[in-house]
Parts: C-alpha cells; sequence; structure tokens
C-alpha cells in the first residue's frame, strides 16, 4: 500500500538514435520546409511513418523545435532600410 506506482505510460514512437539524428537535422541551417517535409525524410531515411500530430507532439513538444520555412520576401525591399528599421526598432526596444 506504502509504494508509489506509476503508469509506463505509451512507447515513444521514435528510438533514442532516430530521435537524436532528427535533433540534429532540426538544427541545422537548412532545416526542413514543415512537418511533411519530416515525414518525408522519416519516410526515406529510415522507413518510419508518423502520424502529423505524434509528429507534430514529438518535434514540437519533446524537442522544443520548430521546421525552418523560408518566408517570401517582397523584391522591393532595400535591404539597408531594413537593417537600419531592425536598428531602430532594437535601440527602441532597449533604450
Amino acid at each position: 500500500l506504502l509504494e508509489l506506482k506509476h503508469g509506463g505510460g505509451k512507447a515513444l514512437s521514435l528510438s533514442p538514435e532516430i530521435l537524436a539524428a532528427l535533433e540534429n537535422r532540426l538544427k541545422q541551417p537548412q532545416g526542413f520546409n514543415g512537418y511533411e517535409a519530416i515525414q518525408i525524410w522519416l519516410k526515406g531515411t529510415y522507413e518510419i511513418e508518423l502520424g502529423y500530430s505524434t509528429l507534430y507532439g514529438i518535434v514540437h513538444n519533446r524537442l522544443n523545435a520548430r521546421p525552418k520555412v523560408v518566408r517570401p520576401q517582397s523584391a522591393k525591399r532595400d535591404e539597408s532600410q531594413a537593417i537600419d528599421f531592425e536598428k531602430k526598432r532594437h535601440y527602441d526596444s532597449v533604450g
């Protein structure tokens, strides 16, 4: 009666080795274009199929990571103005 018991819960869908490889790949600058790209990578590399919600839970909650999706930028953007804006914004938030 005095022993504390806890349920084992459901086992993780990925082995520690695959989880480490996924984490390393997410840390790379190119990352992934989204969760579907991660699904394709897992299928092609490790022959593992995971559902979107399962994969989201692993990447978002367990690894605290996000796929790096490059957002489109306007062709009219002036890079020097963008740098000046960022400097001013940073200065305003600090000062």
